[in-house]
Formats: structure tokens, sequence, C-alpha cells
């Protein structure tokens, strides 16, 4: 069997020692060979007590406790971009940002080393794989849904990266795989962002990219558990909707009403179409690989 990369693996978080847990244990079952490193800029020493106690020794894993103190006139993404600097301090080949809800799963068809392999990475600098999402148990029978297909994905690459703005097709930062030593390696979040930080920050690397250095991989790695205490919901009370027009403004000052309504409109069908294809082709994990 090839040997998987070794991969670094940026986790930031915020007072949530649950969520941490389940994520280090999912970690440690499927990339062992991976090296962690936790972002807190948490208020209080939860998590890093948590990781004292139940981690550091206790297991193979090699991980690093990694403080962000955030002050008053910085936000979360401020954390978040320390990802960037200590990934080119690393002797790792590929890094990526996984926030703590965002879990490594495995199928009974599903192996991660059948899915992240050399012979799929070479002469890339930058891999996406499909997240998944619960949708529903019948017995035993644990079903998932693809927040967007690997298939559909290959072809919403092919858009114009604004498309992004308007329908996040890839999910969440642990969707993504960079090649340390790739140019698009020190792209940073924007932290005049609230909502839109992801997705801008995929557009940014999308828009520097060779489309013939990225792959899509076909087998899912992710479950994004739903979370409704989640970091960025935190920082902004406004609506969503309010928040994302403001930021609209930030990334695309020239959009006109008549793109807004266009781009919209194509983002409602590509949606409608993703769920389509999410219903016709559910994941099914073995209980004992949720995660």
């Amino acid at each position: 069997m090839a040997e998987i990369p070794r991969i670094q693996i940026f986790v930031p978080t915020f007072e949530d020692v649950k969520l941490v847990q389940g994520l280090l244990k999912s970690i440690y079952r499927f990339l062992p060979n991976s090296a962690v490193t936790i972002l807190d800029d948490s208020n209080s020493s939860s998590i890093y007590a948590y990781i004292q106690d139940n981690v550091l020794g206790k297991n193979k894993l090699d991980i690093e406790y990694y403080p962000v103190k955030r002050h008053s006139s910085t936000t979360y993404i401020t954390c978040w971009n320390q990802a960037f600097v200590l990934a080119q301090k690393r002797d790792c080949e590929w890094f990526q940002i996984r926030h703590h809800d965002d879990y490594l799963i495995s199928g009974f068809d599903n192996n991660p080393h059948m899915s992240f392999i050399p012979s799929l990475l070479l002469n890339k600098d930058l891999a996406v794989a499909p997240i998944i999402k619960p949708m529903f148990s019948i017995g035993n029978i644990h079903l998932y849904r693809y927040h967007c297909h690997p298939l559909l994905i290959k072809i919403l690459l092919l858009f114009p990266s604004q498309l992004l703005y308007f329908y996040n097709y890839l999910g969440p930062t642990a969707s993504l795989y960079i090649r340390t030593e790739a140019k698009i390696a020190s792209s940073q979040f924007n932290i005049d962002l609230r909502w839109l930080v992801d997705v801008d920050w995929y557009v940014k690397l999308i828009n520097q990219l060779d489309y013939s250095r990225l792959t899509v991989l076909s087998k899912p790695l992710t479950m994004s558990i739903p979370n409704s205490r989640s970091i960025t919901s935190k920082y902004f009370s406004e609506s969503r909707q309010e928040v994302v027009e403001k930021e609209l403004a930030i990334v695309l000052p020239t959009l006109s009403a008549m793109s807004y309504l266009h781009w919209n409109i194509l983002a409602i069908c590509l949606k409608c179409l993703s769920n389509l294809i999410s219903l016709l082709a559910p994941v099914r994990l073995a209980r004992s690989c949720k995660h």
C-alpha cells in the first residue's frame, strides 16, 4: 500500500474541548502520521489542560499547542493566519487548516490511504477533498450527504472563481490540502471579513493556481459536524445576509446589481443541483468509522 504523505494539520480552536477531543481522536485513528498544531485563542486554559492531561505522552500523535493572544483590536482571523507562518517552519510536504468541528472519517470503501496517495498528488500544489455532512439514519445504516459531489466540484472549478462568493461549493477549509513549497502556501485570510473569510481565501488560491496543479480527490476525508456554536458565529450579531452584503462590497467593489442578480440565480440553481445529487448519491459509513 502506498504510504500517505505526512500532513501538517493546523487546528484553530476556541473554547470547545469536546470538539477538539473528537477531532484529535479522528486524526489519531485515520492519519496517525500527521503533525498537529493547535492554534488556541480561547479565554480559558481548558483546551490546553485537556491536551496536557489526555493527549501529550498518551499516544503517538505528534501534537503541539500554540496559544494565540487576541487583543481587542484584532479578530479570530489573526489566529487562523498563524498557520501560514508556522507552515513554512515545519518539515511536512502538505498542510491544511482544519477547524475543530471538521472530523476525519472513513467508510467501508474509503481508507485515507486509497484517497490521498502520491500518484494523485504528483506535480500538484492543491488537493480538494469533498466534504460530507450527516443526512439521516435508518436502523444501523447511517447516511451522509456530500456538501458538493466531487464530480460537480471538478466542473465548478472551471467556472469563474467569483461564483464561490455566492455558492461555497468547496465547504470548510478542511477540504483543502496545500503543498508547503507552493507559491499559494503563503496566502492568508482577509482580517476584514467575518463570513466570506474562507471563500475569499479560496478565490485567491484558485486565481493564482495553474489548473493543471490542482486535483480533486474522489473520496471524502472529512465530515463536517453540525455546530451551532461555531467560531465564526461568536464574533458578530448581525444576520448572515447583512454581513455577506457588506463583505461583498469589500471583495467585489465593482459588482453591479445585475451581476449580483445573475450570480445569485446561478448559485441557487447549482445549490439545487448539488442537493439533488446528494440525495441520489448518499454516502454510507460503517458505524465504527463515523468519527
